[in-house]
């Protein structure tokens, strides 16, 4: 991080509550079962509306008859994060009227994401709550310290501006007030923005050293072992499969078709670079680019292919699957901590991320229901 964006997280540590689980994990599933490529941990995550596609697909006869038949359901995933939001925010969503929440994106990026913000801003005026999509540089702070956007006062910053935006000191300026009335307890932010460096990239290099083993239980290190693919931060030196202290240059070189180089701040496959697509020259030189900086390198997970009817309606295609799957806090939703899951659907097996901008469909979860449901 730049200094700037450490001193703002350090900053938002310090500010309210305990954060509560919300993330979303991004998985593929191999011969091995399923493999952890990232997790975010952030209330900025995508696919928050997965619930409408599921109530869309029960319109189909068919599809409403096999689900009765065997007792399948859905999480609808708004809610388990709207609740979420109003327990980490309980002291500025005391019920004494209808929440306002901002949805706050960053200048940039709002041009482009403020009709996906409207369409929430619509999803929660259905659950009770005002929502005004805007970015940070329509936020203004009165005079009483309290935030307002477009003359409305706000009670809580849905943030969905990242810490990878706020890099310099100009930036930092930009979302001062918005920090500085959180601070003072006139709004609530959720989620925090130190929530994010825990959904840092580095936190999977971290678990997946060998040499970090002596600090997890054998029930943790079983979890590690059997989601986590190989991970390391870009540095001179590294532990390899085996746990051998090894050059990562020579390592990473020689193993080139089984890597992907990422950023650990960036999202939705930004910045990505995956060996198998680069020529030798171009994987070299993003190695050397990327050594002891933000970048980790990550085992390469071969998804298994799903059958499919294709889309002329007559024969089958095979899709490489990303599982998206949504975590709450167990407390609040009243579930096991599982908040529903969004699929996306590649044709190309080696593209390196799922993505929407990459032309990878999406599609909708059902769950089986327990007996005790």
């Amino acid at each position: 991080m730049t200094e700037t964006q450490a001193a703002v997280v350090r900053r938002a540590a310090k500010a309210g509550p305990p954060l509560l689980p919300l993330a979303h994990a991004d998985l593929y599933r191999d011969t091995d079962g399923f493999k952890l490529l990232e997790l975010n941990i952030t209330s900025a995550l995508g696919g928050f509306e997965n619930a409408d596609i599921n109530w869309a697909m029960l319109q189909h006869p068919a599809l409403a008859e096999f689900t009765a038949e065997h007792r399948l359901g859905y999480i609808d995933t708004l809610r388990g994060i709207v609740d979420t939001m109003f327990a980490e925010c309980a002291a500025h969503l005391n019920g004494d009227h209808r929440p306002v929440v901002a949805l706050v994106d960053w200048p940039e990026s709002f041009e482009s994401h403020e009709p996906r913000l409207k369409v929430m801003a619509a999803l929660l005026d259905d659950l009770g709550i005002d929502a005004i999509p805007c970015h940070v540089g329509q936020v203004r702070e009165e005079d009483d310290g309290r935030l307002e956007v477009d003359g409305r006062a706000i009670d809580v910053v849905y943030r969905f501006f990242l810490v990878q935006e706020i890099v310099s000191a100009v930036d930092g300026e930009l979302v001062e007030p918005i920090l500085r009335a959180v601070e003072s307890g006139q709004v609530g932010m959720f989620s925090r923005l130190d929530a994010e460096l825990y959904g840092n990239k580095g936190t999977l290099a971290i678990l997946s050293d060998n040499r970090h083993r002596s600090a997890f239980s054998a029930a943790e290190l079983e979890c590690i072992d059997r989601f986590l693919p190989w991970t390391r931060q870009v540095r001179r030196t590294a532990t390899d499969a085996s746990g051998q202290e090894t050059d990562l240059m020579t390592y990473a070189v020689a193993q080139q078709q089984e890597l992907i180089l990422k950023p650990t701040l960036l999202h939705g496959g930004s910045g990505i670079v995956p060996g198998w697509t680069a020529t030798p020259e171009e994987w070299r030189e993003s190695l050397a680019a990327a050594m002891d900086g933000p970048y980790v390198v990550q085992q390469r997970i071969r998804p298994l292919p799903e059958v499919f009817p294709a889309d002329e309606g007559t024969g089958f295609q095979e899709l490489f699957l990303n599982w998206g799957v949504f975590l709450a806090d167990p407390e609040v939703t009243g579930e096991d901590g599982y908040n529903g899951c969004l699929v996306r659907g590649s044709m190309d097996p080696d593209a390196g991320a799922a993505i929407m901008a990459g032309g990878a469909r999406v599609a909708c979860t059902f769950h089986e229901i327990s007996d005790s449901a």
